[in-house]
């Protein structure tokens, strides 16, 4: 979740100033393989929004695929409001996770690491003021 919410306030503060709109220890070691779609975010179903400085970013969806190999990927899509002016952007990057029980670390490509709680087909991510729920 540090990684979107580091994208999320990356959109809210930075775009201004731009001017622009795995191994297992468990039984069941591939129970956790497969697409999570981004449920909620503090407890939010989305769309979720964020306003700062005129800024607003809404997270419109969001989805992490972990493959039986230790890859991962991740795609979230934002819709971003500024001065009368929407867009939408879809951001995507590439990892390699680990999982030990039921503790998964990703560490993406864009440098950013990630863990997760995995249970019942769910991934929890609770990172920097910022709970998100991707379910199976």
């Amino acid at each position: 979740m540090r990684k979107l919410a580091r994208l999320t306030l990356t959109l809210l503060l930075a775009l201004p100033a731009c001017g622009e709109g795995g191994g297992t220890t468990e039984p069941q070691a591939e129970a956790h393989v497969g697409t999570y779609t981004l449920a909620t975010v503090n407890g939010a179903s989305l769309p979720v929004t964020f306003t700062e400085q005129g800024l607003t970013v809404a997270i419109l969806s969001g989805r992490v695929t972990l493959n039986a190999a230790g890859g991962a990927s991740d795609t979230y899509r934002y819709r971003i409001t500024e001065g009368g002016t929407t867009s939408e952007e879809t951001t995507t990057d590439l990892g390699r996770y680990t999982r030990t029980r039921d503790v998964i670390t990703v560490i993406w490509n864009s440098g950013e690491t990630e863990v997760f709680v995995y249970a019942n087909n769910t991934l929890t991510l609770d990172e920097t003021g910022f709970i998100a729920v991707y379910r199976k």
